[in-house]
Order: structure tokens, then sequence, then C-alpha cells
């Protein structure tokens, strides 16, 4: 079934990206995260879920998240699920189980939400 979606971000290099434009927690239908990885090292994408509140905040270091896949140097990847949540962050981590937010602009990521 297509929905229809909207997506958040682009080919800009990041180092999180919140899954809403103006930062307030909803429940969303989560269809897919895109990313490329233009460091020289393979890194995590990690797909954390936030606590419903008022406005967004970035997870600690060190949360676990709901969803990580590695993504190697200079390659894209995928989440390829979807799945209800209450809230969206994803980040570049340097660690696969942990939140280990990297140091720097990572690479893209662009979130897929249904429309």
């Amino acid at each position: 079934m297509n929905h229809p979606t909207h997506s958040i971000g682009d080919a800009t290099s990041v180092k999180e990206r919140f899954g809403s434009e103006n930062l307030s927690i909803r429940p969303e239908k989560l269809l897919d995260v895109l990313a490329y990885n233009s460091t020289g090292s393979t890194l995590y994408l990690q797909v954390h879920e936030l606590a419903p509140t008022t406005a967004a905040s970035a997870p600690a270091d060190t949360a676990v998240p709901k969803f990580s896949f590695p993504v190697q140097a200079g390659l894209g990847g995928t989440l390829g699920r979807s799945v209800d949540m209450s809230g969206i962050y994803c980040c570049w981590s340097t660690t696969d189980l942990t939140k280990t937010l990297v140091g720097s602009e990572s690479g893209s990521i662009v979130i897929v939400l249904k429309g």
C-alpha cells in the first residue's frame, strides 16, 4: 500500500535530526529512514523513540535506541521498516547498542513519515 509521505531532511550532512519540523512530540507513522555516511569509517544510524512531551529534546548519551543499523563509510543505508512511534530522533553514533553521538556532521539523514 502506498501512503502519502512527508520527508524531513535532505542531503545536508548532520549529526542528528528530529522527526518533527516544529520539535513538538506527537505520534507518527515512521515509514523509513534513509542515510548516507560521508565519513571514512563505519557508523551506526540510530532511531530513538521520544517520550511524549511538549518539546523535543535529544536523548542522553548512552541511551538505548529502538533501532540501530551500520552504515559503511561512503555508502548509504535504510531502516527498511515501518513502525508507529510517539516521537522520532535519529543520530549518527560510533557504537551500536548505546548512543555515542559523533563529534561532527557525518552524513545525511532523511526521515520518511506517513503524510
